[in-house]
């Protein structure tokens, strides 16, 4: 479905990404690992148009994604999940999400409805400033929005970070949900655990090349690679 090959790109002059290349298939889950720096949210910046490619090509469905800009992407049927989250502080949990279902397919399948019904904490603070909600409920936000997009493809960028034990695993059987439903997703993600308990394939980003790849279970049982390339 999305076929990133010989990625190059970067902040202005400075590379970051090297000739990355990695493949997301359609209704599985691929989680990009690696240590903190190694280009992991980079590479998903350029992915979404946010950062330019200066080399390499970004295919989704057949057609190439560079150089098209971010807006034109979500609506080809990629929805982001950054790791910053970027719901509006001052608009209500309502305001936020018919935000994104203004521009839902007339076919959707993910409705507000369905938002609340697959998180219905989000119901329950439906009048209340984003500013106002909880780690957890900000990240439930986050992924409500991309939902009622009705992606293709779902990008998500450290979905548990800063998130207590019990919302942590609250996410995780919500995402293992969507991976059930046949959800395509790319996972970005530090907690080792989370990430493969969960994943198909995982691809493992060193110094801003691809420098592992193969299916979960694989990566769990190679000890080695994971202290060289993560450090656990």
């Amino acid at each position: 479905m999305l076929e990133v090959s010989e990625l190059e790109t970067g902040y202005g002059e400075t590379r970051v990404i090297h000739g990355l290349s990695l493949n997301a298939v359609p209704g599985r889950m691929l989680a990009i690992l690696g240590r903190n720096g190694a280009g992991k949210t980079t590479t998903l910046k350029a992915i979404m148009g946010l950062l330019p490619a200066a080399g390499g090509d970004i295919r989704f469905q057949g057609k190439s994604l560079v150089g098209t800009a971010p807006y034109d992407i979500a609506k080809h049927g990629i929805a982001y999940v950054p790791e910053t989250r970027d719901i509006f502080p001052s608009l209500t949990v309502r305001e936020n999400l018919m935000l994104a279902a203004r521009m839902a397919p007339r076919d959707a399948t993910w409705t507000l409805e369905r938002v609340f019904e697959f998180f219905p904490r989000l119901g329950e603070r439906l009048n209340n400033g984003g500013n106002q909600l909880s780690g957890g409920e900000q990240q439930m936000l986050a992924i409500g929005r991309a939902l009622l997009m009705n992606p293709k493809l779902l990008i998500l960028d450290e979905p548990t970070e800063g998130l207590a034990p019990i919302i942590v695993r609250q996410i995780h059987d919500k995402l293992a949900a969507l991976k059930e439903d046949g959800m395509t997703m790319i996972l970005v993600e530090q907690n080792f655990g989370f990430a493969t308990s969960l994943a198909d394939e995982v691809v493992i980003v060193g110094r801003g090349r691809s420098v592992w790849e193969g299916l979960s279970a694989d990566i769990r049982a190679d000890t080695d690679t994971q202290h060289k390339w993560l450090g656990v």
